[in-house]
């Protein structure tokens, strides 16, 4: 059974609340189960009532309560007393710095803790919207006072609205799939959810990983993410451009390995006409724009020597550009395929032909599932102490966080994890948009981040199109932009409308920020002081603040570098930095 729940947290000024992260003073929390919408004033009562309340397994979510609402949570559980019952804590997890954990009673009522913002990963406003849901968030400014009736009605729309979206986001699913009905309370991420459509449905649960661990370990050295870079710092009449699903596009229209594998050190005899990943040492000669990742602190597109990991299409094409390659190792597959295209056929026709959610969820699955290929083989393991002394655990191994223990789990079990697809797409992506830098010419690109492109220069409209997967979308017309690093950028699309991209920044900053503003960071530093609640694990490794609560903010300075590392800037052109990782003193 699904529960959907949210909290606000408030200070009192002049008969008046202020909402606020980590505020302690007062609290309200909002519960519905689809039929019955409840308020309390604290999670403690909302707890006792869902113990009352429900005899089946609950799966309690909040919209990216992982990082807020579920610690929150967590520090309610320590309070509560419920007679003849004990309360523990289980299966405690962190995906992306979201907390996952189950609530376990001792009459065996379990509730699960979720977040919906990782099914759904937009914010709440934003797919109340675009799902059309009737119910629809409300507009508060966090930097002024309400009455209390005004956060009662701005609560009970996020509660009820956010049970909404989770129910069509269902029905919708399965309208889709038709056949076998999916229970999206199985699956805490949209990757997973995904994936298992993909696997299931499209592949007839294919493409296992027969890998050893060994050369599992080798190729993930060739997996390299999309490219983002600032050529030009700032420029006049530009044109941004988005392609159309470049992922899926590449996934639908590109051969990937299979058959079976083998690892050699002679790929010279093999690279030319079998897919693999080879261990090569790079000779790369000057050129404005290079085209091979390298990762080292952060991931460079650089000139130099060096030695690392990449596709066996990817040293092709760097040859055609002259880059020298001594060839050290290699694994290949003996067979390659075009593995995904019907499920990407399947699922754009459904997201270019649809409205509302439908398209919304073809686009997610579209998007969602290649990742799950290359998923790490480690997880965070959290356990508590009492668990730890129940199942024997060496608590030597483990890291300690207050009255929990933590520690790297590492498991090769999983055969569907398998990298090679996940390298293979990501490589053939940025290959597909270093085409287009080439026919841009290299002195017209601006900036790029992984499926987009400024340029100085205009398309042909022979590669332009608003829905073709593949072709590229005209995004904006710029009449001047400024890109400071990733994905931290400004443009005026005339002298009225500005479009801001700010990574990083706070809430308070970014509706302060103006287009002179951001300018100006252009020849000096900006910081601005920022206030975020501590993660779980951040929580205990501090010192200076209480460690018997799990919700606690700091006050930190976040400095914006007017310099960029990436790449060496001039005032109307940059070159890219030289790397040299050998001994050897000239390229051949």
């Amino acid at each position: 059974m699904i529960l959907t729940y949210d909290i606000e947290t408030m200070i009192k000024i002049n008969d008046k609340y202020k909402m606020g992260l980590g505020y302690k003073d007062y609290i309200l929390v909002g519960l519905y189960d689809g039929k019955k919408y409840k308020q309390f004033n604290s999670l403690e009562q909302m707890l006792y009532f869902i113990y009352e309340k429900y005899k089946e397994v609950i799966y309690l979510y909040g919209h990216n309560a992982g990082k807020y609402d579920n610690l929150y949570l967590l520090d309610a559980i320590k309070n509560i007393r419920i007679s003849r019952c004990n309360i523990e804590i289980k299966n405690l997890i962190v995906i992306n710095s979201n907390l996952n954990y189950d609530i376990k009673f001792s009459n065996r009522k379990i509730v699960k803790v979720r977040d919906s913002i990782q099914l759904m990963p937009a914010s709440l406003d934003n797919l109340l919207s675009s799902y059309n849901i009737t119910t629809q968030k409300l507009k508060m400014n966090y930097s002024k006072l309400y009455e209390w009736h005004e956060i009662e009605k701005y609560l009970y729309n996020d509660v009820v609205g956010l049970h909404k979206l989770l129910k069509t986001f269902e029905i919708d699913i399965n309208n889709i799939l038709k056949d076998k009905k999916i229970n999206i309370e199985k699956f805490r991420t949209i990757a997973s959810l995904s994936f298992n459509i993909l696997k299931n449905r499209y592949l007839d649960g294919g493409l296992r990983n027969y890998m050893t661990k060994e050369h599992e370990d080798y190729i993930r050295n060739a997996y390299h993410g999309g490219r983002v870079e600032v050529f030009k710092r700032h420029g006049y009449n530009l044109n941004y451009y988005d392609v159309n699903s470049l992922y899926p596009f590449v996934m639908a229209n590109y051969e990937y390995p299979t058959g079976k594998h083998f690892f050699t050190n002679n790929p010279l005899a093999y690279y030319r006409h079998l897919l693999g990943v080879c261990k090569v040492k790079v000779y790369y000669p000057y050129q404005n724009i290079t085209m091979l990742p390298h990762k080292l602190d952060k991931l460079y597109f650089s000139y130099g020597i060096w030695t690392d990991y990449y596709t066996t299409p990817e040293i092709i094409k760097a040859e055609s550009l002259g880059v020298k390659f001594k060839f050290i190792s290699g694994i290949f597959w003996t067979k390659r395929e075009n593995l995904f295209s019907k499920f990407v056929n399947d699922f754009y026709k459904m997201k270019v032909n649809s409205t509302g959610s439908k398209k919304q969820i073809a686009k997610l699955i579209l998007n969602s599932c290649y990742g799950k290929f290359g998923q790490k083989r480690f997880t965070d393991e959290i356990i508590s102490e009492q668990e730890a002394y129940e199942k024997g655990f060496k608590i030597n191994e483990y890291e300690k966080l207050g009255s929990y223990y933590t520690r790297k789990k590492i498991s090769y079990k999983n055969r569907y994890i398998n990298p090679i697809y996940a390298i293979f797409i990501t490589a053939y992506a940025r290959l597909y948009m270093f085409r287009f830098i080439e026919k841009l010419g290299f002195s017209n690109i601006v900036y790029m981040d992984t499926d987009s492109i400024v340029t100085e220069k205009t398309l042909p409209d022979c590669y332009i199109s608003e829905n073709e997967i593949g072709k590229f979308k005209l995004e904006h017309s710029i009449k001047e932009g400024i890109f400071i690093s990733n994905k931290l950028y400004a443009f005026m699309k005339n002298d009225y409308e500005y479009i801001f991209k700010l990574r990083g920044m706070d809430k308070d900053t970014r509706e302060n920020m103006t287009f002179k503003k951001f300018k100006s960071i252009l020849n000096d530093n900006f910081s601005f002081k920022k206030k975020r609640l501590l993660s779980f694990k951040e929580n205990f490794r501090r010192i200076n603040i209480n460690h018997d609560s799990f919700v606690n903010t700091v006050y930190s300075t976040k400095k914006i570098n007017s310099k960029y590392d990436k790449r060496i800037l001039h005032d109307d052109y940059s070159e890219p930095i030289f790397i040299k990782d050998d001994l050897s003193t000239s390229l051949p």
